[in-house]
C-alpha cells in the first residue's frame, strides 16, 4: 500500500532533546469529520513508528507525537496537543487542544481528551469518554462509557468512572472508588477506599466518602459530611452540614441526617 504521509527533512523542531518532523499529506482521506488532502502540512512527529500509515488516523496542527507513542486506526491528534511516553491512541479517539497523553496511557474507541487535561500512568480513556478543562487522570484509572470529567478533577490509584457518571470541579476520586449510573461527584468532594457512588446521586462540597461506603438512588451529599465503613445511603436521603455517617449505618428513604448529627449502627443518631 502506498504511504499515506511523508516526513519533511527540511522542517524540523527540538523537543525534549528529540527532532521531531512535520508532516505531509501524499493522499486525501477525512479523519474526525475533517478533510484531509494530498500536500497538506500536518503536526509533528519523531518516526514513521508514531503515526501508522494505514487507515485515516492523523496527527494535524502542530502536535507533537514522539517517543514509543502510537496513532493508529482512524485517530486523531491535533491542536497542540502532545502524546509520548509508550501512550497509544487509537480507534476513533481524538486527542487536541493542548491535551496531553503519556507514560503508558490509552485512549480508544470514540474518546476524547482537550483542553489542558493530562492523562497519564496506564490509564485508560474508551467509549465515548471525555477528559477535558484541567482533569487529570493517571495510575490505573479508567473512564469510560458516556462519562465525563472536567474542571479540575483527579482520578487515580484504580477507580473506574463509567455509564453517564460526571466528575468535575476539585473533586478527588482514588483507590478502588466506583462512579457509574448518572451520578455526579463534584465541588471539593473526595470519593475513595472501597466505596460507590451511582444511580442519580449527587455528592458535592467538602464531602468524603469512603471505606465501603454506598451511595446511591435519588440521594443528596453535600456540606461537611463524612460517610464511611459499610454505611448505604440511597433513596431520596439528604445528608448536609457537618453531619457524620458511620459503620453500619443505613439512611434511607426521604431521611434526613444535618447539622452536627451522628449515625450510627443502623442508621440511629449516636
Amino acid at each position: 500500500m502506498a504511504k499515506k504521509y511523508e516526513l519533511l527533512k527540511n522542517d524540523f523542531i527540538f523537543h525534549d532533546d528529540k527532532k521531531l518532523h512535520r508532516i505531509k499529506a501524499l493522499r486525501d482521506f477525512w479523519v474526525h469529520g475533517q478533510f484531509v488532502k494530498a500536500g497538506d502540512l500536518g503536526g509533528y512527529i519523531e518516526g514513521e513508528h508514531n503515526l501508522s500509515q494505514n487507515d485515516d488516523c492523523w496527527v494535524g496542527g502542530n502536535a507533537q507525537v514522539y517517543g514509543g507513542a502510537c496513532i493508529y486506526d482512524n485517530a486523531w491528534v491535533g491542536g497542540n496537543a502532545q502524546v509520548y511516553g509508550e501512550a497509544e491512541v487509537y480507534g476513533e479517539a481524538g486527542i487536541y487542544d493542548r491535551a496531553k497523553v503519556y507514560d503508558e496511557a490509552w485512549i480508544h474507541s470514540n474518546a476524547q481528551v482537550y483542553g489542558e487535561a493530562e492523562v497519564y500512568g496506564e490509564a485508560g480513556i474508551y467509549g465515548r469518554a471525555k477528559v477535558y478543562d484541567e482533569a487529570w487522570i493517571h495510575s490505573n484509572a479508567q473512564v469510560y462509557g458516556e462519562a465525563e470529567v472536567y474542571g479540575e478533577a483527579g482520578i487515580y490509584d484504580k477507580t473506574e468512572v463509567h455509564d453517564k457518571a460526571h466528575v468535575f470541579d476539585d473533586a478527588r476520586i482514588y483507590g478502588r472508588a466506583k462512579i457509574y449510573g448518572e451520578a455526579c461527584v463534584y465541588d471539593g468532594a473526595w470519593v475513595y477506599g472501597d466505596a460507590k457512588i451511582y444511580g442519580e446521586t449527587k455528592v458535592s462540597g467538602v464531602v468524603e466518602v469512603y471505606g465501603k461506603a454506598k451511595v446511591f438512588g435519588n440521594a443528596r451529599v453535600y456540606g461537611n459530611s463524612t460517610y464511611r465503613g459499610d454505611t448505604t445511603v440511597c433513596g431520596k436521603a439528604q445528608i448536609y452540614d457537618n453531619a457524620q455517617v458511620l459503620t453500619y449505618s443505613c439512611i434511607q428513604g426521604r431521611t434526613k441526617v444535618c447539622g452536627e448529627e451522628v449515625c450510627g449502627y443502623l442508621g440511629k443518631a449516636i
